[in-house]
C-alpha cells in the first residue's frame, strides 16, 4: 500500500512540475509581421516589416506572394523594443526584418503574403497576411512624368469614415480616377485604399 501511495504521490508531483514548466515555457519562435497590415490596401513601393526570434536563433527570413517564394527579407536590423521584451532569445535585439515592395509588379485585387522565420536548426514559424492591391492605368504600372497627374478639376473632401481624403476626377495620364486616401499607422501617412475610374 505504502509503495501504491509514493507512485501515485510521485506521479501527481510529476504531473504538475511538467504542466508548470510548460505552461512557462517561451515559445520556440515568435513572428511579427507589422507591414503589412490585414487586409489593407496597397500601390507602388512600400515598406514590408516585423520582427521574429527564436531560442535558437534566427537564420533567415523568407518572403512568399501568392504561394510563390520570391526571396529572403533582410533581418538583424536593431530592435531595442524586441530585445527589452525578449532578452534570454538570441539576438533578440537585432531581430527585425525590412524590405521595399514593389505591390504594383501585383495584379489589382486581393493577394496572400506568407512570411517564414527559420531558425538555425531548421524550424520555421510561417504568419500569413491578406492584403489588396490597385494602380492605376499606366504602362508598367509606373508613372514616371509627374506632369501627367492634374488635380485641376478634382473636388477634394472628407471621405465616409471622417479620417480619409477623398478626390473625384483626379486625372493620371488623361484619364480620371476616383481615389479614397486613408490614414497608414505603419508608414505614418496617408496611403491609397480605393481607386476607381468613372
Amino acid at each position: 500500500m505504502k509503495a501504491i501511495l509514493t507512485n501515485a504521490i510521485l506521479a501527481v508531483c510529476l504531473t504538475f512540475f511538467t504542466h508548470t514548466a510548460l505552461a512557462q515555457a517561451p515559445a520556440d519562435t515568435i513572428l511579427v509581421i507589422e507591414q503589412p497590415t490585414i487586409n489593407s490596401t496597397y500601390t507602388g513601393v512600400a515598406n514590408l516589416r516585423g520582427w521574429a526570434v527564436s531560442i535558437n536563433g534566427i537564420d533567415h527570413i523568407e518572403l512568399f506572394v501568392d504561394g510563390t517564394l520570391k526571396s529572403n527579407i533582410p533581418s538583424g536590423s536593431l530592435r531595442t523594443d524586441v530585445g527589452s521584451a525578449y532578452p534570454t532569445y538570441p539576438g533578440s535585439d537585432q531581430s527585425g526584418f525590412s524590405m521595399a515592395f514593389n505591390y504594383s509588379d501585383l495584379t489589382p485585387g486581393q493577394h496572400t503574403m506568407l512570411i517564414r522565420a527559420v531558425d538555425t536548426r531548421g524550424n520555421a514559424k510561417a504568419e500569413t497576411i491578406s492584403f489588396f492591391t490597385v494602380h492605376f492605368d499606366v504602362p508598367g504600372n509606373f508613372l514616371t512624368d509627374p506632369n501627367k497627374v492634374s488635380l485641376k478639376s478634382a473636388i477634394v473632401g472628407v471621405g465616409p469614415n471622417g479620417r480619409s481624403i477623398s478626390i473625384k476626377n483626379l486625372q493620371v495620364d488623361g484619364k480620371p480616377y476616383t481615389v479614397l486616401l486613408d490614414w497608414n499607422t505603419g508608414s505614418q501617412d496617408f496611403t491609397i485604399t480605393q481607386l476607381s475610374s468613372p
